[in-house]
């Protein structure tokens, strides 16, 4: 019986990533692994004696998780002022850690790199995020052991000295894209560049990935093999085995070239998985060990995982890994078919191809559950791209680079302008690919699913069972676009209508599903990037009436992605622009949905609407009604009332005492009350309240927010309704079926 270390790994990250479904404490684990150490010692079979391994390396898995500091206390309600250091960064994400403290800290707009040292004035992040299908934001705190915060002001004390751009980079067309192949430093790169190498799926090689960190060992190794090899006439030496040590010293060069080219462009988790990789290949070719891919993989992500665990939540993490799996099952294959070929141009191809499609199958289901898009032509652009831009502009840069710091200037400019050429040659190629991706939303069921089937594809020996496979693939991915239109989609089955308050911090975001299919959306809520992603995975690509009860970012900045992504019918606002708006976000939204062709129309104007009428709506406010108080905007805000069947319900906005006295002439009794303003005690008025009577308060707000929302003079008024809350309960749906009002 032999237990490959692949699957030791295996079983050791199921233990950190399952780690939150059953929280085991440290006592009950150590039992546990003295129990089936005392097993592992009386088994006999080979069978039983693997699964007692594997429920080993489980456990010890858990507890690597359970024996890590914990901050998610009572002090996480609270601002803080930590100083630490950046122990891992990924974007707009930081783990800030000293001697006492570990915190995950959400940064705008770009997190410190990694190494730095910072001080950091942190508060709670506001809002409950619990999106169906989503990424769990409970689960990833549970899993890492801390809360998410976010940081209000910070200072960056110090930061890890790295490489400065040469300044003929400057002088360059594509400057900016070379630096970005070398440092992994996006930030100034062209957007239209960005766009097209999104559309192409080649967007993956401006990142520092394994790639760069090959070509860098690579390089290295045979640059001193062939110097020692022919300087200094080692090989003609051989009575001294010689030979051995200059091997020896190039496996030596190349770790340390990987090493630090991963500390230059700051630990990266792509990175850090390549150098990982590179340093145990060395060391096993140092010690004349023989090891598969697998191994080498399996090792490298239980080592990233044991000293990290809440890498397992990093996005580069898994995309980095899903795409080396995919060149192992699927370039390995293409290698064997072709082996035997004495064109090497043929297996040259064939290889690369196999590359190509193992690389995209592997990200395939992360990216149709995160980004919710395939590229279609990323086969294509991939085979014409790579070339050029990794098998050359990337060599040909770190030559440039390495020249100019050995004051060679005359031939790092020479090196720069051709890998300068070299990427203008491969954006030139990838004009005729740049096609809008193909639009697809995986849930975490169809995330399962997709990933299986790609096993299964990998490993099918026979055409007819890969080609079956594959047609389930296809049809998976068909199946959650919007180009096939079901006819469950996009309002729940069986229900005469839905509304859904949704979790999107403090802010105001309800979505309506009408029985025909119309879908209405008041209010967008602040910015969230998990808003159109939701509504792509209910299958929702079409609003047909957006609506915005007043110009507020709580409100209104949710709405932009939605009318940037889908397909919107109308925006009825409460109101025209007016001078004070020009170079705001209510002008912005005005501009964007113009250029979207999108009808803006006024509420005054559409509440005689048959399509407005016929559902049941009447707007209640505004009217012709001039606001006395200095907030204006909140006391103008849209109010919907939807009368359905026998129930009531009524949407108030963020409207304030002198709006809710103009109100108690129009208003009656609800079944459903959006609570006006989150709750604040400045509104919901008992006297409009004793009128309304509703049966179900909701009060959507942010999770210790702030304002101190909802204040405890507005819950007294609501005490004789049921009262629910997006930061305690996330969120809320209400059916309305067969005259029933169902809370789910």
């Amino acid at each position: 019986m032999s237990v490959r270390i692949v699957e030791l790994s295996i079983s050791i990250i199921l233990g950190v990533a399952l780690w939150w479904c059953w929280e085991p404490s440290v006592t009950s684990l150590r039992w546990g692994l003295g129990a089936y150490a005392l097993l592992l010692s009386v088994c006999r079979k080979s069978n039983k004696t693997r699964a007692v391994i594997w429920t080993l390396c489980f456990l010890f898995g858990s507890l690597r998780v359970s024996t890590m500091p914990n901050v998610t206390d009572e002090n996480d309600q609270y601002n803080q002022y930590t100083t630490g250091w950046v122990v891992h960064s990924n974007r707009r994400e930081a783990l800030i850690e000293n001697e006492t403290e570990r915190w995950k800290i959400k940064f705008y707009p770009e997190a410190p790199t990694q190494g730095s040292l910072v001080a950091v004035w942190h508060q709670p992040q506001f809002g409950l995020e619990q999106w169906s299908g989503g990424v769990d934001q409970k689960q990833r705190q549970q899993s890492a052991r801390f809360t998410f915060r976010r940081a209000k002001e910070w200072v960056l004390l110090s930061e890890p000295k790295r490489l400065t751009k040469p300044l003929v980079l400057h002088d360059l067309s594509n400057g900016d894209i070379l630096w970005a192949l070398l440092s992994g430093d996006k930030s100034d790169i062209p957007l239209n560049v960005k766009q097209t190498m999104q559309r192409t799926g080649t967007s993956h090689l401006l990142a520092i990935s394994g790639m760069h960190i090959g070509l860098v060992a690579a390089f290295t190794y045979m640059l001193i093999h062939w110097f020692f090899g022919w300087a200094l006439l080692i090989e003609r030496m051989n009575q001294y085995n010689w030979g051995r040590w200059n091997h020896r010293m190039g496996l030596i060069g190349a770790m340390s070239m990987a090493i630090c080219y991963g500390y230059q462009v700051g630990w990266p988790a792509s990175a850090q998985r390549a150098v990982l990789m590179v340093c145990i290949f060395c060391i096993g070719k140092w010690l004349e060990l023989s090891f598969s891919i697998w191994d080498v993989l399996g090792l490298t992500a239980l080592l990233m995982v044991l000293w990290e665990p809440s890498i397992l939540q990093d996005l580069g993490f898994q995309l980095s890994f899903s795409a080396v799996i995919g060149i192992g099952l699927f370039g390995q294959r293409a290698y064997h078919w072709t082996s035997k070929s004495q064109v090497r141009i043929v297996r040259w191809i064939s290889t690369s191809m196999g590359m190509t499609i193992g690389a995209t199958l592997g990200t395939l289901p992360i990216c149709a559950w995160v980004f919710q898009a395939i590229p279609l032509t990323g086969l294509v652009a991939n085979l014409v791209a790579t070339p050029l831009l990794a098998t050359l502009a990337v060599p040909l840069s770190m030559m440039g680079l390495l020249f100019e710091m050995g004051t060679l200037n005359t031939l790092s400019v020479w090196c720069f302008v051709w890998a300068d050429a070299c990427v203008e040659l491969g954006l030139w190629l990838l004009e005729p690919c740049e096609w809008n991706p193909f639009v697809v939303a995986f849930d975490r069921l169809d995330l399962c699913i997709a990933m299986i089937l790609i096993v299964l594809i990998a490993h099918c020996k026979g055409w007819l069972a890969m080609l079956s496979f594959s047609m389930c693939l296809v049809g998976q991915i068909c199946w959650n676009s919007p180009y096939f239109e079901r006819e469950d989609q996009p309002y729940r089955k069986g229900t005469d209508l839905s509304v859904t308050f949704l979790p999107v911090g403090q802010g105001d975001a309800t979505l309506l599903e009408w029985s025909d299919g119309e879908v209405w959306l008041i209010d967008g809520g602040p910015f969230t990037f998990e808003m159109v992603p939701y509504l792509q995975r209910r299958g929702i690509w079409k609003i047909d009436k957006v609506w915005l009860s007043h110009p507020h970012a709580d409100h209104m900045d949710g709405i932009f992605p939605v009318l940037n992504q889908l397909t919107v019918g109308s925006l009825i606002v409460g109101r025209e622009l007016e001078f004070s708006d020009q170079g705001g976000r209510y002008s912005a939204l005005w501009e964007l949905a113009k250029e979207k062709h999108i009808p803006i129309q006024l509420a005054e104007a559409v509440k005689e609407d048959h399509s407005v009428v016929n559902r049941g709506v009447r707007i209640l406010h505004p009217h012709d009604w001039t606001v006395r108080t200095s907030d204006r905007c909140n006391e103008e805000s849209v109010v919907l009332e939807i009368t359905h069947q026998q129930h009531r319900i009524l949407f108030l906005g963020d409207i304030e005492e002198d709006a809710e006295k103009e109100l108690l002439k129009s208003v009656r009794s609800v079944d459903l009350l959006k609570v006006a303003h989150h709750g604040s005690r400045s509104s919901s008025s008992p006297k409009l309240m004793n009128v309304l009577n509703p049966t179900i308060s909701v009060i959507t707000v942010g999770e210790g927010n702030r304002f101190g929302h909802p204040h405890a003079e507005t819950l007294w008024v609501l005490r004789d309704s049921t009262v629910l809350r997006t930061d305690w309960h996330g969120m809320i749906t209400v059916d309305f079926r067969d005259g029933k009002m169902i809370v789910q």
